[in-house]
């Protein structure tokens, strides 16, 4: 299946207002896939607690004749991306503590293999292009994502990058740092689901963004399809189901892929920094 004809595209493409009812369907559709996959629309409306009638607004909206053919649609996907991942969660059931490492590792294999089908070249590729021309690179991150935050920042000072990271920061320390941002700037930002909504601090950081002229990376999963305002480039690394352990294997994966690509475009210059940085710590070295 093209990256084009999902769900998850037609979702994040689409130019018409997503309500807060619509982005808790979207959510639960997205991320529990292998549930609402067989739940009718009074059902899953049910579960998402929202009124029946807002699965088929919804439906209608995103170009489908009604539920019924939204649900094929999810249920088409299910068979084409998840059945390894079905199939690996009723294995675990039958494993023992001893089997546990196997089961996880086939497990990050299925979840990575389908990152090669849904994110295509053109969009790591443009991930970096924004990253080399920024003159400073907010990162932006909680929870979970705060190993990611850590782990690019590396990466990008490593190629010579100004960064700023906002990870971990009260809201009011948070809004004193990106007070600098300019339309020159790129806020590279990690969200992802949880059982409450996204936070809200996130909305208010890309808003903040759009009105200067800064450019936007998100990287996340079943929530950033539904996110606005739509990032410049959105990056869909699947961690696993709510219910399920979920690891940040895919989009750590996805960070080392954004800066091997920033060190092929940018004729050089990263390697010639990291021969410096080598140069640097020698002299550091020998100072005793």
């Amino acid at each position: 299946m093209k990256p084009e004809s999902s769900l998850q595209y037609i979702i994040e493409t689409f130019s018409g207002k997503l309500t807060n009812v619509d982005q808790r369907l979207l959510n639960m559709i997205l991320g529990q896939p292998t549930v609402s996959a067989f739940l009718s629309g009074a059902d899953l409306s049910k579960q998402v607690g929202v009124h029946p009638s807002a699965t088929v607004r919804l439906a209608h909206k995103l170009g489908f004749s009604g539920y019924p053919e939204l649900r094929n649609k999810i249920r088409e996907e299910l068979t084409h991306l998840s059945t390894p991942d079905i199939r690996m969660r009723r294995r675990l059931e039958h494993l023992g503590s001893e089997s546990a490492l196997q089961g996880l590792v086939e497990s990050e294999i299925s979840t990575l293999k389908q990152l090669v089908t849904s994110i295509p070249q053109e969009r790591v590729e443009r991930a970096a292009k924004l990253l080399i021309e920024a003159e400073t690179i907010y990162l932006y991150g909680r929870g979970s994502s705060i190993p990611l935050v850590s782990l690019l920042e590396r990466r990008l000072r490593r190629a010579g990058k100004r960064i700023v990271s906002i990870s971990g920061l009260q809201k009011r320390e948070a809004a004193e740092r990106f007070l600098a941002l300019s339309q020159n700037d790129v806020v590279f930002s990690f969200a992802f689901r949880s059982k409450e909504s996204a936070p809200v601090s996130l909305s208010v950081v890309f808003d903040h963004a759009k009105k200067l002229g800064a450019k936007t990376i998100l990287m996340s999963d079943a929530f950033g399809a539904t996110f606005r305002p739509r990032p410049d480039v959105t990056f869909h690394a699947s961690r696993g189901e709510d219910e399920e352990f979920v690891t940040i294997t895919a989009p750590m994966l996805i960070c080392d892929a954004i800066a091997l690509t920033m060190m092929k475009l940018d004729e050089g210059k990263s390697i010639e920094r990291l021969k410096a940085l080598n140069e640097l710590r020698n002299t550091f070295e020998s100072d005793r």
